[in-house]
């Protein structure tokens, strides 16, 4: 019999939650138990990228370890909140809580689970670590149809980047906008690795 069931890990994962899908409780058998049913039912949780679960016979006991997924940024597809992992994964739905940078895909009209988007997630991603590792501070982020990228900066500045944002890139941006100081409203066009296009217009969004 079970006399003790320990969980460790879980932040955003409620033990009770744990506990209702491994399907077993203090006092149950140990040795009729399913561990890899109950792997493959915690794994289908939203919140947890992975699962370790060991038993003991003296004393009895299960220790539950769980690794969550890492929430980097807030996705709006269509009007509706997605979680993202710092590996680009959208890995929860409307959640209550918004996480990191906001990235907004109102006019993507690819699915969610295809591959394009998570492509797309994950250079977004990079962009703007690489970007705010330079000392530059990112407000959101905008995905336009075809995975065009416009990263905008608090100081009312765009980056526009097709594809992966690379430190030439983001280098040749700084030293532009350092020498220039451009004002709120311009567009970066950064989609050429060894130059860059300046654009005016009105500043698009709030």
């Amino acid at each position: 019999m079970i006399r003790h069931i320990e969980i460790k890990g879980s932040a955003h994962v409620d033990e009770d939650e744990v506990i209702r899908l491994i399907d077993v409780e203090q006092g149950g058998n140990i040795l009729s138990w399913d561990i890899d049913a109950a792997r493959q039912r915690l794994l289908r949780h939203p919140w947890i990228k992975d699962i370790s679960i060991s038993r003991s016979f003296i004393p009895t006991s299960v220790t539950i370890c769980i690794q969550e997924h890492t929430p980097t940024a807030t996705l709006i597809l269509k009007d509706k909140p997605y979680l993202i992992s710092e590996e680009g994964i959208v890995f929860s739905s409307s959640p209550e809580d918004s996480y990191g940078i906001m990235i907004q895909a109102g006019d993507y009209d690819q699915g969610i689970t295809g591959k394009e988007l998570h492509d797309i997630l994950q250079d977004a991603i990079g962009a703007v670590k690489i970007v705010e590792s330079k000392g530059l501070k990112v407000k959101d982020l905008i995905i336009e149809s075809g995975g065009r990228m416009d990263i905008r900066l608090d100081r009312g500045v765009s980056l526009m980047v097709l594809g992966e944002m690379t430190q030439i890139k983001v280098d040749l941006a700084l030293r532009t906008i350092n020498e220039i100081n451009p004002a709120s409203g311009t567009i970066m066009d950064l989609t050429c690795e060894d130059k860059i296009i300046l654009r005016n217009r009105g500043y698009h969004g709030s």
